[in-house]
């Protein structure tokens, strides 16, 4: 007897597990969840080199545009600095805080970081998206 009550109990449990799996995977918010990431990319970017106390500064400018229909915030940036044969030199990320990039708009971007590569071992530099998350009422 208390071998066919453990034995309906699991059979209920196990049900209970494969009715929520379904209704999960049928969930239409769980389908958008794609949607509702920012789509966030790079593009005009422009650098310089100046003087900082103890090392050289690298200045990068551009735009980003968010293509999504969801606001963008708390991006960051992957910015690889590559010599004449192409090698990396030189890698860093920066956040640009306080940055909220509205859906489906392109906005101007400007940071700086510190580098020992000096400014002629430069040839060109590589700036990307590494991550950018949906905003939400505290990034305004």
């Amino acid at each position: 007897m208390a071998g066919m009550v453990v034995f309906f109990v699991a059979l209920g449990l196990l049900a209970f597990v494969a009715v929520t799996r379904t209704a999960a995977r049928l969930d239409p918010t769980e389908s958008s969840r794609e949607s509702l990431r920012p789509s966030v990319a790079v593009s005009d970017v422009s650098y310089r080199f100046g003087k900082g106390n103890n090392a050289d500064q690298v200045y990068v400018m551009g735009e980003v545009a968010n293509s999504s229909d969801v606001d963008a915030a708390d991006v960051f940036l992957r910015i690889d600095l590559r010599d004449r044969e192409g090698k990396l030199v030189d890698s860093f990320m920066e956040g640009l805080w306080k940055l909220v990039i509205p859906a489906r708009v392109k906005t101007r971007f400007r940071t700086t970081t510190s580098t020992p590569i000096a400014p002629e071992d430069v040839a060109r530099i590589e700036v990307a998206v590494e991550r950018a998350r949906k905003a939400d009422k505290w990034s305004y």
